[in-house]
Parts: structure tokens; sequence; C-alpha cells
């Protein structure tokens, strides 16, 4: 089975992802980390040269990920642009992981999965119903601006609007609740 865990920034997934693997015994996939090696990828780099300089540190030839990460969540057009590059490459990194980790029970985590059209059989999307204690929750994890705060889960928003979900989890207590509620997930899918 391959579970996928998304939802916006803040509302718990790495936590989820580190609970499934612990208690439930899931192989975990992390995109974030996926990103990272495609960031060095030539056509990416090529790409932030030329589109995002300020992000791009030309003396030793690698990218300033919190100033890219600012730019393209202040910039939607930019943010698609570059996700039209670097989503295919992450996509076919997670599917030679799945393919090779000879693991029945697998968990893939990122912000956007659904956009990454990898083969999930459920999909678990986190969420925190009450916006000004994840604002904050970001902010005292992060130290963000809250203004780029809000303008992250605004562009999230939209491109969460259409994805399939198989089971909506609100994150906005504490980490025993988010167990809990995992836990009945992990239950109601193991019935089917």
């Amino acid at each position: 089975m391959i579970l996928g865990v998304f939802g916006y920034i803040g509302t718990g997934k790495s936590t989820a992802l580190e609970y499934l693997s612990t208690k439930h015994g899931f192989y975990v996939i992390d995109a974030d980390k996926k990103s990272k090696v495609v960031l060095g990828y030539p056509e990416v780099q090529e790409f932030i040269k030329n589109k995002i300089p300020e992000a791009y540190d030309f003396e030793n030839q690698q990218v300033y990920r919190s100033k890219l990460r600012s730019v393209i969540f202040m910039k939607k057009s930019l943010n698609i642009e570059l996700g039209k590059i670097m989503w295919p490459h992450i996509s076919k990194l997670i599917r030679f992981d799945i393919a090779n980790c000879n693991r029945d029970k697998i968990a893939v985590e990122a912000a956007l999965l659904p956009l990454l059209k990898l083969p999930i059989d459920k999909y678990i999307y986190l969420i925190n119903k009450n916006y000004n204690s994840h604002v904050n929750r970001i902010d005292e994890r992060d130290k963000r601006d809250n203004k780029e705060i809000r303008k992250i889960l605004k562009i999230q928003e939209t491109m969460h609007r259409e994805s399939n979900i198989d089971y909506i989890i609100d994150n906005s207590s504490d980490k025993e609740s988010l167990y809990k509620k995992i836990d009945r997930v992990i239950e109601n899918i193991n019935k089917d």
C-alpha cells in the first residue's frame, strides 16, 4: 500500500510520517529531500540563474533555498513554472524509491503531493482549522514573516483545491491527538 500525506506548510506532515514509520512500519519518502537533490540539476539551476538570479550563488554554483522559497511563494507564476521543471524529476526519484524499497507499506509526503501524479492508493490531507494558530506555529518554527506565511498558505490552497482526498486530519491540537487520528485512519484503511 502506498499512502500519500500532504497538506499546507506547518500542518504536521513530517510528524505524521515519523509516526507512520515508527508506529506502523511504513517506509517513508520525503519529497522535500528529493527536491533538494533536484535543485542541483543543471536545467533547474539554469532556470533559477535566468529567472530568479537573486536566489542563486554564482560564485559557489548553488541555490539559496531560503531566497528561492521567498520569491516563488510571492510570485505564483514563477512557482508554477519552476514546478513544471522540478516536479517530473521529483516524481521520477520517488517512483524509483517506491519500485526499489521492497516494502509493502510506503508513505510519501509532499506539500503538493497530488501534483506529482504518483501511484498513491490513499491520500491523507492534513489541515489546521485554526488559521491564526497555524500561522503562529509556522512563524515560531520557521521564523518567517507573517505576510510570507499567509502568501504561501494562499498559493497552497489554490493548488490543493482539486486534489483527491481520502482522509482529512485536522491537526489543530497536540501530537497525541494527531497520533490517535492517524491510528484511526490506518484502522479504516486496513478494514478495506
